[in-house]
């Protein structure tokens, strides 16, 4: 079961503890997981802030979020891959329940299912 990072990103930033922990996993072989959650909030504050519409706001979003997390970075001799998955609870609280998922650009799914499945709880 990988170890889940969770929320680390919602500043667009990864801090100290959070380095020391992906280092300890990586040392451990132990897989995890790095979540940038509230991509809603997110996407919504690009459509508000550069005066996008939803769709422009949230490939915005998206094309940021994955420049930054395709990056790795190296403390001491340990490599730590910091490519990271981009969710919304309110999201995958409709993937859980098996509810209509979100059809607007602010809300739809991103990288929900994708987590969930490494999580194992999807097939």
């Amino acid at each position: 079961m990988p170890c889940y990072i969770g929320s680390w990103l919602t500043t667009s930033s990864c801090i100290q503890a959070d380095i020391r922990i992906l280092k300890v996993c990586t040392l451990r072989n132990q897989p995890y997981i790095l979540v940038r959650s509230k991509s809603d909030q997110h996407i919504w504050n690009c459509q508000n802030h550069l005066a996008l519409d939803a769709e422009a706001a949230g490939a915005h979003y998206i094309e940021e979020a994955r420049q930054d997390g395709s990056r790795t970075t190296t403390i001491g001799e340990v490599e730590l891959n910091l490519a990271d998955l981009l969710v919304s609870d309110n999201t995958l609280r409709c993937i859980i329940n098996d509810e209509d998922l979100p059809q607007d650009p602010i809300r739809a799914p991103i990288d929900e299912v994708e987590f969930l499945r490494r999580l194992g709880l999807l097939p």
